[in-house]
């Protein structure tokens, strides 16, 4: 029985840190939209994570996996701001 709990836990971890960076990510790039600079969302979520990692707050497995999928949501986010910034005639500029 206690090997199943373990395993919850765990699993409940993992889903759960997920879904508190998804809703991280999902904040900060309102708040970048709200501020029409949607290339600063990742740099919100880089410094959220970086206030967290520095704080020591890390004693923490779902702590430390938030932080983990931060990373990943920060570099998501950054390259969606940065295929929005292309343009459709990115590639027919040499034609023209």
């Amino acid at each position: 029985m206690f090997v199943i709990a373990g395993m919850v836990e765990a699993i409940g971890a993992v889903f759960g840190s997920l879904l508190a960076v998804a809703l991280m990510c999902w904040l900060a790039s309102g708040v970048a939209n709200r501020l029409h600079h949607s290339n600063w969302a990742a740099f919100l979520v880089l410094g959220l994570v970086a206030i967290v990692s520095l704080s020591g707050l890390t004693h923490s497995g779902f702590v430390r996996l938030c932080a983990a999928y931060g990373l990943f949501g920060a570099l998501f986010l950054w390259l969606t701001a940065r295929n929005k910034n292309l343009g459709p005639d990115t590639l027919e500029r040499d034609g023209k």
